[in-house]
């Protein structure tokens, strides 16, 4: 999980950088970003950006005002942690090392399902 101001003050990674890297690891990535009313612009959280790079991932984005919101909303991701299934299928392709979208979807629609968007079809190499 990333608690976060939302100020960039030493980033060694662009966004695209760190999607990648995170696409690349079975990682479920949860973030709550501080958005503090009355913060200066250039330290205003970039929401967009953070749910992008935890919505790939199966995790999601909370923006919360202030530190009394902080134990509600680690709550909610805790919770959503302790519900979590694993599913696995084989693919009928043969590994690429290329990107593979999937979607879940539950059948009759009563269930919030957040997956992960695709996985890296890495070929391994042969047994020695």
């Amino acid at each position: 999980m990333v608690v976060s101001d939302g100020a960039d003050t030493a980033s060694d990674f662009t966004l695209r950088q760190a999607r990648e890297v995170l696409r690349r690891t079975d990682s479920f990535v949860y973030a709550i970003a501080i958005d503090a009313p009355g913060a200066l612009a250039s330290t205003r959280v970039n929401a967009e950006s953070l749910r992008d790079i935890t919505g790939q991932s199966g995790g999601y984005t909370e923006v919360v005002r202030s530190a009394e919101d902080l134990g509600p909303a680690t709550e909610r991701i805790a919770n959503e942690l302790n519900k979590q299934y694993m599913l696995g299928y084989v693919s009928s392709r043969a590994a690429d090392d290329g990107w593979r979208n999937i979607r879940v979807k539950a059948k009759d629609g009563t269930y919030f399902i957040r997956a992960r968007r695709g996985y890296y079809a890495v070929r391994r190499p042969p047994a020695s």
